[in-house]
Formats: structure tokens, C-alpha cells, sequence
């Protein structure tokens, strides 16, 4: 299974944090990255033989510091270059890296989310199919809602309301077996037919119209979205607070 991270957008909101690096190679503290952290969750789960970036904006920072740190990272990482990245959507990089792995399994990860590795633990990796995972609950204006219906993924958008009984998408999405990927590669072709595409998430929604889309409660498990410089300031916080532990 490959490991997918999706990180070639700017994250303008970050600025001016990002004016001289992408965002997921963002100090955490101590020099540790976005991109650490993914490597290492990466390879607590037998399951991943590669990690897969695909990157934008300051390609070649990135590029630099896989390079650098191969030895270290004990998995095969390799970094494709997103080079319209300013004008196309996150689905254009998820395109990108669905030719890369030619059919094989994959896990998609937003290159912004810093998440606690138990998360992974729960899923079946045995289990073909469709998996989304969620928390319970929606965080702001900002989150990709999902709405479930009969132990499944009904919809997922940024449209949709915030109710008390909805939940929000992590950004981790999977998609095992030969054929559940070549209808995923097929969808994802017919939704870039369209040039304001949009979310990445927009495929999850598409197949969940289609296919049983099932989904996995992260529970108490701690995940965070760096979006903002508040986000950031907080998530650096957390992991200075936990490591005086």
C-alpha cells in the first residue's frame, strides 16, 4: 500500500510562515515537520512499502529534504511534481499520484494534517474497498463535513450544514482492491473533465453516490489541520506540552 500525501498548494493563510517553504516542512518544534510526522505514521503500519508527496510550491525544498534524510526514513519516499499546482485543484495532484502507483492500494493524506499514529491502527488493512476516516462532530466553517446514513458515507462537502449529529472528515481516505481503484481512477478522470474540480474530497462524495463508501470514528485519537498561523502556534503547543510528559 502507498502511502499518498497531497501537499502541492501554497497554504496562503499561513503566510507569512510559508513565504520561504511549503507548508509541510513547517518547524513543529525541534526541527521536526509535517513531513516527519507522516514518514513515521507511514511506518508504524506494516502495510506501507512507500510514501508518495506530491508536491508544488517550492518543489525542490521538498525534494532536498527527502533526499537528505533517505537514510533516515527507512521507506521508500519518492516526490512528483505538481508543476500547475497555482491552477488546478487538489484533485489534479491526487490524478498525479493515482498514474504514479499503477493500481496498487493507497491511503490519501492531506500533507496538512498532523494526526496521532493509533488512528491508523483501526483500520482493517485485510478489507477491500472504500474507507473515510471521520470524528465525530464538525469544527468550524472550515471542515470537510460528512453525513452518514445506514453505517456508510452518504456525502461529503463543505456545504454542508453543521449539525450537532454530523462529522467531519480527517483527511485520510483509502482505497483497497484492484477493483474498487479502477473505478476510483475512473472517477477521478471524469470529475477532472471538469477545470473548477475543486476538493479532493469531491471524489469521496462522487463514489459514495456509486459504491459503499464505509468510514472509521478516530474516537479521542488527537488530529490536527494546519490551516492557520493559530493553528500552527496551537499544534506546536500540544506537541511541547506532550513531550514534557
Amino acid at each position: 500500500m502507498k502511502y499518498v500525501i497531497l501537499a502541492a498548494g501554497i497554504g496562503s493563510r499561513l503566510a507569512p510562515q510559508v513565504n520561504d517553504r511549503p507548508k509541510i516542512l513547517l518547524d513543529l518544534g525541534g526541527g521536526y515537520t509535517l513531513l516527519d510526522q507522516h514518514i513515521q505514521n507511514a511506518l508504524s503500519q506494516k502495510a506501507f512499502d512507500e510514501v508518495v508527496i506530491v508536491a508544488g510550491y517550492k518543489f525542490d525544498q521538498v525534494n532536498n529534504f527527502v533526499e537528505k534524510n533517505k537514510n533516515k526514513h527507512k521507506i521508500d519516499v519518492s516526490v512528483l511534481f505538481n508543476k500547475d499546482y497555482a491552477n488546478t485543484s487538489p484533485l489534479r495532484s491526487l490524478d498525479l499520484a493515482a498514474r504514479y502507483v499503477n493500481g496498487c492500494d493507497i491511503a490519501v493524506v492531506n500533507g496538512d494534517l498532523y494526526y496521532h499514529s493509533g488512528i491508523l491502527k483501526k483500520l482493517d488493512y485485510h478489507k477491500e474497498g472504500y474507507n473515510l476516516f471521520i470524528s465525530r462532530g464538525c469544527s468550524g466553517i472550515d471542515a470537510m463535513n460528512v453525513s452518514l446514513s445506514n453505517n456508510h458515507v452518504a456525502s461529503v462537502s463543505k456545504g454542508n450544514p453543521a449539525r450537532k449529529d454530523c462529522s467531519e472528515s480527517i483527511g485520510v481516505f483509502i482505497v483497497k482492491g484492484k477493483r474498487f481503484f479502477t473505478l476510483f481512477a475512473r472517477s477521478l478522470n471524469k470529475l477532472l473533465e471538469n477545470p473548477k474540480a475543486g476538493y479532493w474530497h469531491n471524489i469521496v462524495d462522487y463514489l459514495a453516490k456509486k459504491e459503499f463508501v464505509s468510514y472509521t470514528d478516530v474516537g479521542n485519537f488527537f488530529w490536527k489541520e494546519v490551516d492557520t498561523c493559530d493553528d500552527l502556534m496551537f499544534l506546536r503547543e500540544h506537541i511541547y506540552s506532550h513531550a514534557k510528559k
